[in-house]
């Protein structure tokens, strides 16, 4: 097989390139043998094509990143459904569906699903939540850098990874989420803001965002129901909480004597109750704090104002009419940082867990019994209504104190006791303000 040109590529099956993509520097494409190139003459041979291993669709493999481009990597296969092979096969995977820049470098070990073969390519993805970067190494002392918080810092040498951590949150720009996020992650980050609780934790499982924030419950309202509701849904793991203090501010165009009605999302409504009383305010619920911003603004009207932070006034570039709002100032916002895989951090101490019980007298005494022997601090416990079964319920704990191994025993202890158990995740324990 002769080429022309002032490059080699290595093939499956020459077709005018168009099994081939540009790597700036070669020509590159799916290797299938053992090749033998004679720069000099132009010439490649393939050699025993069918004794070497080729993912077929549906195959799982791990590799090594071979090539970045702005919109495709290259991975050197190493393992096919855990086989280890050794013909240097590749493959491509496109990233143009995903936000977030700098998904792999070369020589991260990703994981990846074949999805097809195409013109002598063969192409694989890893929007599934096992799949992705699963070893990355610091790129200036050779340290393994651990994604978590500031996880992409190598705590070693202190190199920073150049891609940014994307964090996608409900709601609109400004949602006290995001300001969560920001000051959980305390860095330059991503942020994406998404209509549904539902959809920002389906862009994490889909590798499209590194991490999903999700609000579980405040100090003055009580719990967010939808988001237990998720939590016992989703296959992601918590890796962290932050107690982010909630400031309302009243916003619109027109000044607090001219306001009349208040957009906003219930809860912030709720919270909100005496001050709105006493101005005889009309209430109209919202989605989203943030999101009642934006109504307003494109209202612009002057007796219509909403309840939300500052970061959503500057966000809509709508005034702050009046601050501190709130009936309650000590106002705060449990949130849940979950991932793909757990955290990793040395410091994790603090484990939430979702449970079932049969419906025996003393049921719940038993576990609480057992969680006792094990010297752990329950820090809540709530139930919900199973949403298949009714007037049955799980139970959602929090508890300080243990090992991810000692975590695993006592799950283990409980088993025989319950119908149904999920650890969530062990985390660091986060300051409550």
């Amino acid at each position: 097989m002769t080429f022309p040109g002032d490059q080699i590529a290595t093939i499956e099956e020459f077709e005018a390139g168009i099994n081939t993509f540009d790597d700036g520097d070669k020509v590159r494409a799916a290797v299938i043998g053992r090749t033998d190139i004679d720069r000099k003459g132009r010439v490649a041979s393939v050699s025993n094509p069918k004794l070497v291993p080729v993912p077929e669709a549906g195959d799982t493999i791990i590799g090594i990143v071979a090539a970045v481009m702005s919109s495709m990597i290259a991975v050197t296969i190493k393992y096919i459904n855990g086989e280890p092979i050794t013909s240097g096969v590749e493959c491509v995977c496109s990233t143009r569906s995903f936000r977030r820049k700098g998904i792999a470098f070369v020589n991260d070990i990703m994981v990846l699903k074949i999805i097809r073969r195409l013109n002598g390519a063969t192409h694989a993805t890893f929007s599934e939540p096992h799949l992705g970067v699963i070893h990355t190494r610091c790129r200036k002392c050779g340290d393994r850098v651990i994604r978590y918080r500031d996880a992409i810092k190598c705590k070693e040498c202190g190199w920073i990874d150049e891609r940014k951590i994307s964090v996608s949150f409900p709601g609109e720009r400004g949602a006290y989420s995001e300001d969560a996020a920001r000051a959980f992650f305390d860095q330059d980050i991503e942020t994406v803001p998404l209509p549904s609780f539902a959809e920002a934790l389906e862009h994490t499982v889909s590798a499209r965002t590194d991490f999903v924030i999700l609000p579980v419950e405040n100090s003055i309202e009580g719990s967010v129901g939808e988001s237990y509701d998720l939590l016992y849904l989703t296959p992601l793991k918590v890796t962290g909480e932050i107690y982010h203090r909630i400031e309302h501010c009243l916003i619109g165009s027109g000044d607090l004597d001219e306001v009349d009605t208040v957009y906003s999302h219930p809860q912030a409504l709720g919270q909100c109750r005496g001050f709105l009383l006493q101005r005889k305010m009309r209430v109209v619920p919202a989605y989203d704090t943030a999101g009642s911003v934006k109504i307003v603004r494109e209202m612009n009207s002057r007796n219509v104002a909403c309840i939300a932070s500052r970061s959503a006034s500057e966000a809509y570039a709508l005034p702050v009419i009046r601050d501190g709002i709130a009936d309650n100032p000590d106002n705060f916002t449990r949130f849940l940082i979950l991932a793909r895989e757990r955290c990793e951090a040395e410091d994790a101490r603090k484990t939430s867990i979702i449970f079932s019980l049969r419906h025996e007298p003393g049921a719940l005494y038993h576990i609480l019994d057992k969680f006792l022997a094990y010297g752990v601090n329950m820090t809540k416990i709530e139930s919900r209504p199973k949403k298949d079964t009714r007037w049955e319920y799980n139970f959602f704990m929090d508890f300080e104190g243990g090992s991810a191994d000692t975590v695993q025993e006592m799950l283990e202890q409980i088993s025989d006791d319950v119908t149904f158990v999920k650890a969530l995740g062990t985390y660091p324990v986060a300051g409550r303000g």
